[in-house]
């Protein structure tokens, strides 16, 4: 017999093995990049998170705090709707970003309202919330608005805690469909630049210091800044009276309050402000201040430099902390110089100085991020006298504060327009009858308690008056000379209207019942809990009203 050989290559019963394994690391590596960009994308949108629900009785100064579930469920349902809500990422964890958020939404529910008659299930709830936006780039509310939400919700107690969830959602739901709202919270920071007329300033002829021996020259020529509720720092440039400070801390005020180190306190004039890099001159009715010239140049990489401001405020006021030069940064096209000195929100304005004493840098922001310690940085002082249009000389000349380019500062906050009350009975017919198309209960007794008294007596008149006249159509019956056969087939006649008589007459007297029921003015309250909220249900002249409390 002759022997067959199997010439076939080998590994051919799986040909495909290797191309599947490929295509799986393929689509793999692809899949992960396309996750990666996804994210990208999330994070290029501005991160909002949502603070807090506030309740706000009327009449009283009780104020009610929702609890974390209400944050919860905003939060989730912002970011189902595709904002990039940040916040309780990881309830099981505690893994919470609200930190990293620029936006803060918080709302105030100021109308609470439920009218429902007693032993109903169901109520037609309205809810209005005044919702704000705060920008923290601004340090400030950018937008108000108030909406209004009615939804018919059910009693029980076991529905209540999703129904009052719904009523949130629901004026949630009208917030986001706002055009401004969306605007505004997508918005980017773009200030248009503004040009002034070239002014001169008398140079600081500071000698060269030793630093830190001689840090008292540094803190007497620094400043204190009130704008309002906010206080920064600042300092003098000119021994004439001028000052630098930043920008964010003005508040769009043509006038600040300004402190020496001596307690000496005065107003200060704003003369110049570029807010795209957070910068301000302001002026001062002194002579032969104190002053710090700028420094011509970037600091070098490593450089030792302090820090002078109010780190915690005024009772912290005149604080130095030491650092170096961590790096030259270029964040959104800017230059920024980058220190590891100590910063806080009241050094904002202040001046970075070098061993010499000169200016390297005015702090203007800080960043803080989750396992790092606190980045400070600063606007290089080589960039201040080219966009103030400022330039030192011997004397120092008319600052005309009329800039060219438009105004370069918003006007916040954006106030949107109200939705409307949905009152008139117009609108609540309307209201009606959609909750009736789209299947939501809806209330059985919508004519009113004086069309159900004028029914109930008709129904009791004209059923009594139906078994009167059976009765006397019977008598009459009697005294005719009809055969057997008519009488008894007109007496089956009157026993059905006699029943129906009777039956019109009960039904009416069950409405009068009713009545008389539904027209006692007593207080009584039916206390439920809707989530957080104690739902508290009373009678009142306009019908009953559901109140609430957190």
């Amino acid at each position: 017999m002759e022997r067959k050989h199997d010439i076939s290559p080998p590994n051919t019963r799986y040909p495909r093995l290797p191309v599947a394994l490929a295509t799986w690391v393929a689509l793999s590596i692809f899949a992960a990049e396309l996750r990666s960009e996804e994210a990208d994308t999330d994070d290029a949108r501005v991160p909002i998170t949502f603070s807090r629900l506030v309740l706000r009785e009327h009449g009283k100064f009780d104020i009610g705090i929702a609890d974390a579930e209400f944050r919860v469920t905003i939060i989730e349902e912002l970011r189902r709707r595709g904002y990039n809500a940040v916040g309780v990422e990881n309830i099981l964890f505690d893994q919470d970003k609200s930190n990293q958020a620029v936006m803060l939404l918080g709302g105030v529910i100021n109308e609470l309202s439920c009218p429902h008659r007693s032993g109903a299930r169901t109520a037609r709830c309205d809810i209005a919330v005044n919702w704000e936006i705060f920008d923290k780039r601004e340090n400030q509310v950018v937008y108000k608005v108030l909406t209004r939400y009615r939804k018919i919700i059910s009693l029980q107690e076991k529905d209540v805690a999703d129904e009052s969830h719904k009523l949130i959602l629901g004026s949630i739901n009208r917030l986001v469909q706002r055009p401004k709202f969306n605007e505004m919270i997508e918005r980017e920071i773009t200030v248009p630049s503004v040009i002034y007329e070239a002014a001169s300033y008398r140079r600081c002829d500071l000698p060269e210091l030793a630093l830190p021996d001689q840090m008292e020259r540094i803190l007497d020529a620094s400043i204190i800044v009130k704008a309002g509720e906010r206080i920064g720092s600042g300092f003098f440039i000119s021994p004439d009276g001028l000052a630098l400070t930043a920008d964010h801390l003005l508040s769009g005020q043509d006038t600040v309050k300004i402190v020496l180190r001596n307690g000496f306190s005065m107003t200060a004039k704003v003369l110049r402000r570029d807010s795209a890099h957070d910068l301000a001159l302001i002026s001062v009715a002194v002579e032969d201040a104190e002053c710090l010239p700028l420094s011509p140049d970037l600091p070098s990489i490593g450089t030792n430099v302090y820090a002078i401001g109010a780190p915690a405020g005024a009772d912290l006021a005149f604080s130095v902390s030491s650092g170096i030069v961590s790096g030259i940064r270029e964040i959104e096209g800017d230059q920024l110089v980058q220190t590891d000195a100590s910063i806080n929100p009241g050094n904002s304005g202040g001046p970075i100085v070098n061993n010499r004493g000169e200016v390297v840098a005015i702090v203007s922001w800080k960043v803080t991020l989750p396992g790092f310690e606190g980045l400070g940085f600063g606007i290089p002082s080589t960039i201040v006298e080219k966009h103030l249009a400022i330039e030192p000389s011997s004397s120092t000349s008319e600052i005309p504060s009329i800039a060219t380019g438009g105004d370069s500062f918003m006007t916040f906050p954006i106030v949107d327009t109200d939705d409307p009350h949905p009152a008139s009975r117009k609108a609540a017919t309307a209201a009606t009858a959609k909750s009736t198309r789209t299947g939501e209960p809806r209330f059985f007794y919508s004519s009113g308690r004086v069309t159900w008294f004028v029914l109930g007596l008709g129904m009791v008149g004209g059923g009594i008056g139906a078994i009167l006249s059976t009765y006397a159509e019977y008598d009459n019956m009697k005294n005719t000379d009809s055969s057997q056969a008519a009488i008894d087939e007109e007496f089956r006649t009157l026993k059905i209207l006699n029943t129906v008589g009777w039956a019109v007459a009960i039904v009416g007297a069950g409405n009068l019942f009713l009545f008389s029921r539904t027209g006692k003015r007593q207080e009584a309250q039916k206390p439920a809990q809707v989530g957080s909220l104690e739902l508290t249900l009373g009678v009142s002249p306009n019908g009953a009203v559901l109140g609430g409390r957190f």
